[in-house]
């Protein structure tokens, strides 16, 4: 029984993205953690819970970088800050 499940969660975890740390996820948008978690707290970004531990899946990320692209060209240009 408990080999099911242990498979079942490796299932489930490998269906996820890659996983990312809130330090790598502040490095990628060149801002601090406080502000990264600022952008989940909003609803801007999107977290994924791991161990207790929140985390970004890469592809959310990319996502939210391709929004805040699609913003800064609506804007004529200015870099749109997240």
């Amino acid at each position: 029984m408990r080999a099911r499940r242990r498979n079942q969660a490796k299932t489930t975890a490998t269906s996820v993205g890659r996983l990312l740390r809130l330090q790598t996820v502040a490095e990628r948008l060149d801002c601090g953690v406080d502000e990264v978690r600022k952008l989940i707290r909003r609803g801007q970004l999107r977290k994924t819970t791991w161990n207790r531990t929140p985390r970004v899946e890469e592809s959310d990320l990319a996502e939210f970088i391709a929004q805040c692209r699609l913003i800064a060209r609506e804007r004529g240009g200015r870099q749109a800050r997240p």
